[in-house]
């Protein structure tokens, strides 16, 4: 996931989040600028439309709402089944989840 401005990075390595900050005018001095476990392999990331907060889908718990600031998990929302993708509408107001068990299941990011 890149922001907006092009300035972070933020991949999804196993049950690992991780960033990296980029210098456009010389990507060689681009940095790690942190990252997080989470229990369970990831399966997919979105970022918010102020790029404050990554969300986690994967296989233990369902969401994870990670702060970009400090990569710590604020919130968890837990689905049925294994939570294998996410998608955000583009005005931010709808977050879709594609879970094993439940099928599609709809979440106003606002509320968390």
């Amino acid at each position: 996931l890149l922001t907006s401005d092009g300035a972070d990075l933020y991949y999804a390595e196993g049950d690992n989040i991780k960033g990296i900050w980029i210098d456009s005018d010389d990507f060689s001095a681009s940095q790690p600028s942190g990252g997080r476990s989470i229990d369970g392999r990831i399966t997919g990331l979105a970022l918010s439309r102020d790029g404050r907060s990554i969300y986690v889908t994967e296989e233990q718990t369902g969401l994870r709402i990670v702060s970009t600031g400090n990569m710590e998990v604020q919130q968890t929302l837990e689905t049925d089944g294994t939570a294998y993708g996410i998608a955000i509408s583009g005005d931010g107001r709808h977050m879709y989840l594609a879970d094993g068990e439940a099928g599609l299941v709809i979440v106003n990011p606002g509320s968390y």
